[in-house]
C-alpha cells in the first residue's frame, strides 16, 4: 500500500533513486497511478535537487494485487518519474514494467521499456 512517507525506487535514468511519497489521492493502489513525491536521495550533479516536488508513475508494487481474477506480487516499490500529463521525462528505463499499463494508454513508457511482466 502506498502512504504518504513511503519510500519509492526510481528506476530511470533521471538521476533520482529514491522518492517519499508526499500525496496520495487514491484508496486502491496498482501499477498505473500517479502520485506526488519529494526527492530524497539523489546521484551527484544531477538537475533535480534534495526536496524538488516531484510525480511518479507506480510501475510496480510491493503488496498483492489482482488483475483477471490473478493475483501478483511484487519484490519492491517502482516508480518512474513523469509530468503533468503522465509521459516520461527520461529516455532510458531500467527493467520491466507490469501489462496493465498497455491498457492505461502510457505508449510512451512501454516503447522505453526492456519488455513485461505477467
Amino acid at each position: 500500500m502506498v502512504l504518504a512517507g513511503s519510500n519509492i525506487r526510481i528506476v530511470d535514468n533521471s538521476g533520482v533513486v529514491l522518492v517519499q511519497c508526499i500525496h496520495s489521492s487514491f484508496r486502491t493502489y496498482a501499477p498505473g497511478k500517479i502520485v506526488t513525491g519529494t526527492c530524497k536521495k539523489l546521484k551527484k550533479k544531477r538537475k533535480k535537487k534534495r526536496g524538488d516536488i516531484v510525480h511518479v508513475l507506480l510501475i510496480g508494487l510491493k503488496n498483492k494485487y489482482s488483475r483477471n481474477y490473478r493475483f501478483f506480487r511484487g519484490f519492491s516499490l517502482k516508480g518512474v518519474l513523469v509530468d503533468q500529463k503522465g509521459n516520461p521525462q527520461n529516455r532510458v528505463l531500467k527493467g520491466f514494467i507490469c501489462r496493465s499499463l498497455r491498457s492505461r494508454s502510457f505508449f510512451k513508457l512501454i516503447s522505453l521499456s526492456k519488455g513485461f511482466l505477467i
